[in-house]
């Protein structure tokens, strides 16, 4: 039997949730970190909530590994395009190039986090602003590339739509820190639900795969 690429897609998009989500969890119960809805509240951070405490050691475990998934996603879409359209378009190798990268400077964050020192906190700031930038400009590649082929139409769609409102999520962020009293809150939810989207992505894939019966077959000899 092949290998079914969805399971992995559906990994790249449930470990990080399942991750930030114990963490949090574990912190809140431990009276470490405030407990809110960090989605509306913004009252901790994505890396405050993995980083405090014995969550830490429940977090790298899952995210390190994660890394390598990530990766083999971005290949796995892009030998997807080739086994749709007959050859790879530049866009999607491009993507496949830019995600692995993003997955790299994930591994750095994941590595330094937790870590004293302004070298880890300059290495950590820069592995995940890396990581978002580069795996969203890899994700608005692949949705442009599907345009015109004739495969995955609402898959397009729908990617388009995340695309928009991360795109939204971010400018909006510009002028509204500036705007209410409590500045950090803000940019901690945005950063929460601008995580869940990015992920969500990944969701989509899973569905399309699988619908597409997307393997990849053992060669024989």
């Amino acid at each position: 039997m092949g290998i079914a690429p969805h399971h992995l897609a559906w990994a790249c998009c449930l470990v990080p949730i399942l991750a930030t989500h114990l963490a949090w969890g574990w912190n809140v119960q431990a009276g470490l970190i405030e407990a809110c809805n960090p989605y509306l509240d913004g009252c901790t951070s994505i890396s405050r909530a993995a980083r405090t405490g014995n969550a830490l050691f429940l977090f790298r475990p899952l995210m390190l590994p994660y890394c390598l998934l990530l990766a083999a996603f971005w290949w796995l879409t892009a030998s997807w395009f080739g086994l749709r359209l007959g050859q790879r378009p530049r866009r999607a190798t491009a993507a496949a190039v830019l995600g692995t990268i993003a997955a790299a400077f994930l591994a750095l964050y994941v590595t330094f986090l937790g870590e004293e020192g302004d070298t880890a906190r300059f290495l950590r700031r820069y592995g995940i602003n890396v990581f978002f930038g580069f795996t969203v400009l890899a994700q608005m590649l692949v949705t442009s590339a599907l345009a015109g082929t004739g495969i995955g139409t609402g898959t397009r769609r729908a990617l388009t739509a995340l695309c928009a409102l991360m795109l939204a999520l971010g400018l909006a962020s510009i002028p509204l820190q500036h705007l209410v009293a409590d500045r950090d809150a803000l940019l901690n939810a945005i950063e929460w639900n601008y995580a869940l989207l990015m992920v969500s992505v990944f969701a989509l894939f899973a569905g399309t795969w699988r619908r597409q019966h997307y393997r990849l077959e053992p060669r024989s000899g």
